[in-house]
């Protein structure tokens, strides 16, 4: 995720901000709770981290307010081809670390 030139950012796309940059950085007129909670508030988190190298995308959801299929659909709509295979959730993260660390202390 990112901003892609001064008109256009997948990020504020996501977590439901106007992609336009400009000073504070409003919402889309049709903001819900979950976008707020997404974007966070003064001296408060993001709940959606994106990184360049390696490439990857990590974020929360908050039941509910935001579902994890509601977060499928934000990802989505800024990579139409996310295979469902890399979409993965906390739960097979950490199984998948626990398996690399078993088979590195070996």
């Amino acid at each position: 995720l990112r901003r892609e030139n001064v008109a256009a950012s997948t990020f504020n796309r996501v977590i439901g901000r106007d992609e336009a940059k400009r000073q504070g950085q409003p919402f889309q007129a049709e903001a819900s709770d979950a976008d707020g909670w997404l974007a966070g508030g003064q001296q408060e988190s993001k709940k959606v981290f994106s990184f360049k190298d390696p490439a990857r995308t990590f974020g929360f959801v908050k039941p509910g307010l935001l579902s994890l299929d509601d977060m499928r659909k934000r990802l989505n709509s800024v990579w139409s081809d996310l295979k469902d295979e890399k979409f993965l959730t906390s739960s097979t993260i950490l199984e998948r670390l626990l398996t690399e660390a078993k088979a590195g202390a070996r």
